[in-house]
């Protein structure tokens, strides 16, 4: 149904119910200069009051006005609806009148109180009906309700439905980056790590220098970028600059190239940063990380992270790698064809070599075996 707009009446001003903070409205110098056009030609458009509860819905700057002009009675529009239809009452009234407000925040929250409310924005001091801006019957595919919803407030505020997207879109980003700003450094990397991980920690200090690295290789590729199209344009040189761009092409372009393979993109899949292994490790160079091209090109055992994760070996074969103690969890195997070297207690069981007790050998024992 919408809002159902009721007659204007005249009530005392001191009667309405006003929000938090309203007081701070009389010091502003926009509320001091609406004031002062009030005083010459009076309300072009009324406050609006909420029927039923008194409660203030739109207008709250020309009300602070008339406040200041001490004025004690005057005619405001009153309405009635749910708790959504007058939400969207003063945000489309905010939209239209107080431009240095959040814009697009607003408008998301618009469209979000149009499909809660499963049909058009309630029409409000734009002069616009709800007959007038019935939408028109969809041809092809349904729409959303999303969609139809972005519509409307489009039709209500003189904009494109793109236009109304893109605002939208700009909202998702400011919350997004304000949430991240409140989760700590370490949840966010967790949850979101600047490479892939396989199921690896990254330490802070580590996953700062990769996005760090990142961020630097980015802006070389970008320059790089800019070079390959710089020298294309020197080929429309004629015979100067054709041949010079032909000799520069290819080395700009391998440049390129080496850039772009540098890149860190995943945690090297055969080390997997144990400390001991990758001091070693030939594919990462012992750096730890890798690009998504050059990972590609490992077997794919070592491409899965849980249970089934596998390490390169310190003697160059497949092992599982134990994510609890970051270490392979291959066993010590004794060389083809050594002896295995016995130690027992005066019983003949046979004793670990850790818990032999240490004692000192002359040199007419060398000889001694156990």
């Amino acid at each position: 149904m919408g809002a159902k707009w009721l007659a204007v009446k005249k009530i005392k001003l001191d009667t309405i119910v006003l929000p938090g903070g309203f007081a701070r409205r009389k010091r502003e110098q926009h509320v001091a200069d609406l004031a002062e056009s009030i005083k010459r030609g009076g309300v072009i458009s009324l406050p609006v009051v909420d029927a039923k509860t008194r409660k203030l819905v739109a207008g709250g700057d020309r009300l602070a006005a008339l406040q200041l002009l001490k004025v004690t009675q005057h005619e405001v529009r009153m309405v009635t609806g749910t708790e959504n239809e007058l939400e969207a009452i003063t945000i489309e009234e905010n939209l239209w009148r107080r431009r240095g407000d959040d814009y697009d925040g607003m408008t998301k929250r618009l469209i979000q109180l149009a499909v809660a409310e499963g049909r058009e924005i309630p029409a409000t001091l734009t002069g616009k009906s709800d007959i007038d801006d019935e939408p028109a019957r969809p041809v092809g595919r349904p729409k959303t309700d999303h969609g139809r919803a972005r519509e409307e407030v489009a039709a209500k505020l003189g904009k494109t439905p793109e236009a109304i997207r893109q605002a939208e879109k700009r909202a998702r980003q400011k919350e997004e980056a304000a949430k991240e700003e409140e989760t700590p450094e370490e949840v966010r990397i967790a949850e979101n790590p600047p490479v892939t991980t396989y199921g690896v920690a990254l330490g802070l200090e580590f996953a700062r220098a990769i996005k760090a690295v990142q961020v630097l290789i980015d802006d070389a590729d970008k320059q790089l970028r800019a070079a390959q199209r710089a020298i294309t344009a020197l080929k429309s040189q004629g015979s100067l600059g054709s041949p010079l761009a032909s000799r520069m092409q290819a080395e700009v372009h391998r440049a390129a190239d080496a850039v772009r393979r540098e890149r860190p993109d995943s945690v090297c899949p055969c080390c997997k940063l144990i400390p001991a292994l990758q001091l070693k490790c030939t594919f990462c160079g012992g750096v730890g990380v890798v690009s998504n091209e050059k990972a590609s090109a490992c077997a794919p055992e070592l491409l899965v992270s849980g249970p089934k994760a596998m390490v390169v070996s310190a003697r160059g074969g497949l092992v599982p790698y134990d994510r609890e103690s970051a270490a392979p969890t291959e066993k010590a195997k004794p060389a083809k064809g050594a002896k295995k070297i016995r130690i027992e207690d005066d019983r003949g069981n046979e004793l670990p070599i850790d818990d032999v007790p240490s004692m000192d050998v002359n040199e007419e024992d060398e000889g001694l075996a156990f």
